[in-house]
Parts: C-alpha cells; sequence; structure tokens
C-alpha cells in the first residue's frame, strides 16, 4: 500500500483561516471549513487536530506576497503565525508558499461555480487555500 501523501494548506486571514487538503495521494486539493483566528491557541489546537486525524505530511501556508514578489504587512504578519505554529506541530513541517491572487482567483471560481455572493463570506477562504494547494501540488509534482 502506498503511503498517505496529504497535504494541508492554510490561507491565514485576520479572522478566519481557509483550509484545504490534498487526496491521499497529493495530487487534488479540496477545501475544508474554515477556522476562526482567535483565540491564536485554539486555532493551532484545532490545525494540529486536523493534521492528525487527516495523516498530513506538511503544511503549506500561504503567504500574500506584493505581484513583484516583495513582502507585505500581511505577508510579515503570515510569517510571524507560521513560525509560531510551527514551533506548536513540530515535527510536521510547514512551508511557506506564494499565494499572489489566490483570493481573486477564490472569487472567480465561486461566480462560476454560480454561489450566491451571500455566501462566499464562509467560503472565499477555503477556497483561496484549495487554490494555494493545488498551485503547490502542481509545482511539485505531487501526482505522480
Amino acid at each position: 500500500m502506498q503511503p498517505s501523501l496529504r497535504y494541508m494548506a492554510l490561507d491565514v486571514g485576520n479572522i478566519r483561516v481557509g483550509v484545504a487538503l490534498s487526496d491521499a495521494s497529493g495530487a487534488i486539493a479540496v477545501p475544508y471549513p474554515i477556522l476562526r483566528r482567535h483565540p491564536e491557541l485554539v486555532l493551532k489546537q484545532a490545525i494540529l487536530q486536523l493534521a492528525n486525524d487527516e495523516h498530513v505530511v506538511k503544511i503549506i501556508i500561504g503567504l500574500p506576497l506584493h505581484e513583484d514578489g516583495s513582502s507585505s504587512e500581511q505577508s510579515d504578519i503570515t510569517e510571524r503565525f507560521a513560525e509560531r505554529l510551527a514551533d506548536f506541530v513540530k515535527p510536521l513541517p510547514i512551508e511557506l508558499w506564494n499565494e499572489f491572487g489566490s483570493t481573486q482567483d477564490a472569487k472567480y471560481t465561486l461566480q462560476e461555480m454560480g454561489e450566491p455572493r451571500k455566501n462566499w463570506a464562509k467560503l472565499l477562504d477555503s477556497v483561496a487555500a484549495s487554490i494555494i494547494l493545488q498551485s503547490y501540488l502542481s509545482a511539485h509534482n505531487h501526482s505522480q
């Protein structure tokens, strides 16, 4: 039996954290329900529990860089959160991944799906997380 290659992606916002998980082969990203950002200890516990329950091998955190690749205020906040989470989930590895455009892509996806705008708030962050994760998986060719 082939070992699990499940990955988790997080789209870290100020209020909500979008979550996505890959399938067991590590090829397809699927949105998962959002988590609340605060209190941070509860968030970190929920992430660790989900990672353990789903046998996740790596957590990918979307890094909100500017179009030119330079850091932003939000990317600095995200990097500090990633450091604190890494200490909490050791030895599970965490990798930052450029998420530029993922929120816009998520809005477009929800629009194309015909999802009513009134539902976007509860879906947007996790759809963005799945876009981040799919980008990571495709770049690392985890489908083979």
